[in-house]
């Protein structure tokens, strides 16, 4: 584990399922730790107190909800929020809800958060897992047609995550994978949501780490220019090298057929050359004080974003007044929220969460104190 400025590049040695303590420091200087096993670095942020469970970190996001709405799944568009009178929304019991967006990344559908979804609706949180614009449908039926992709940006996609939350009577917490997690980075910096996770972020303008398989992850796109502004299938092979590496032959074909959708071109096109331009749309600002907590997850496996660029993220954030932590997890590959040990993340997720005190039980606590 190393922790504070990077003076030595000593690491743990392995063990096949580590525990690490997570710390954050608390206002009264005392500090609270939370163990998880699988994790095997933990970074804490410099500056910016963290505030005590259920008070000031996410009370001063929240706002009440009324009554009726529906939630359900529906295939091939995500979970889905219905709220026909435009109410606020309390659950069935009297208590409020607490709503939690999970954003997908690229080359992939809200599928992907089968399992997140599950595993946080059943810790009380109310869970969407919107569609990006222009996906419509199921797996199979993106892979038959995905023609309506070709040109799709990342501000388009932004700025209907954007609209989503914005008529939300309260800020979801948000968590991204990938392109995702670039997304609620750049939701968070334009003031949105209570707290924000990036599990494996793309990178945006300003990070400078660009490492071998992260090009060769990105080649099926961007080696391509007639490919930049159109529509971009991946093959068995070039999944399983960006996405689950570590998984057996059959285990990542499954995940393939499970999970692959063909994507957008333009994205993998704006990330890739962001440094190359002025103000391109994964251009945020790292000194916004103003943002919502944000925790930078890593995976130690990872081809597609290494755990050298999400910490290259984590470091851009560190001197930021914002809470921002990183945990990095062993034996990843890009695609861990799915496989063995998705728990493990989930859980980490749900325990940093509560240390801020968004959840809905640290809230319900809060409120009756």
């Amino acid at each position: 584990m190393r922790g504070g400025p990077r003076r030595s590049r000593r690491r743990r040695r392995r063990t096949p399922a580590p525990g690490v303590a997570w710390r954050a420091r608390g206002r009264a200087g005392r500090w609270l730790a939370f163990a998880h096993r699988g994790a095997t670095r933990v970074r804490r942020r410099r500056r910016g107190p963290v505030s005590p469970p259920g008070r000031e970190a996410c009370d001063g996001r929240m706002r009440s909800w009324a009554e009726n709405r529906t939630r359900t799944f529906q295939r091939g568009v995500g979970w889905q929020v219905h709220n026909p009178g435009g109410d606020d929304v309390t659950s069935a019991d009297g208590d409020t809800t607490f709503p939690l967006m999970l954003i997908h990344g690229a080359w992939l559908s809200s599928r992907s958060w089968e399992n997140f979804a599950e595993y946080f609706e059943r810790r009380g949180f109310d869970v969407t897992a919107p569609e990006w614009p222009r996906k419509h449908g199921d797996v199979e039926q993106l892979r038959e047609s995905a023609d309506e992709l070709a040109g799709l940006g990342l501000d388009e996609i932004v700025s209907r995550y954007e609209e989503l939350i914005r008529k939300l009577d309260q800020p979801p917490v948000l968590i991204g994978h990938s392109f995702g997690g670039l997304i609620v980075e750049l939701l968070l910096d334009r003031g949105l949501g209570r707290a924000g996770v990036a599990l494996s972020p793309a990178p945006p303008k300003g990070i400078l780490v660009l490492p071998f398989s992260s090009l060769k992850a990105a080649s099926p796109a961007l080696a391509h220019p007639t490919r930049w502004h159109g529509v971009v299938p991946l093959t068995l092979e070039e999944f399983t090298y960006g996405f689950v590496n570590t998984f057996s032959p059959e285990d990542a074909a499954a995940a393939y057929e499970r999970y692959a959708v063909p994507e957008t071109g333009q994205i993998l096109y704006e990330a890739g050359f962001a440094n190359f331009h002025l103000h391109p749309p994964t251009e945020l600002h790292f000194k916004n004080g103003e943002r919502a907590p944000l925790l930078i997850v890593g995976a130690e496996k990872d081809h597609t974003v290494p755990a050298s660029v999400s910490h290259a993220q984590y470091k851009k954030y560190e001197q930021a007044p914002a809470k921002t932590d990183y945990l990095e997890f062993e034996g990843r590959p890009h695609l861990f929220v799915v496989g063995d040990g998705w728990e493990e993340v989930a859980a980490a997720i749900g325990t940093w969460l509560a240390g801020i005190g968004c959840t809905p039980e640290v809230a319900a606590q809060g409120a009756s104190a």
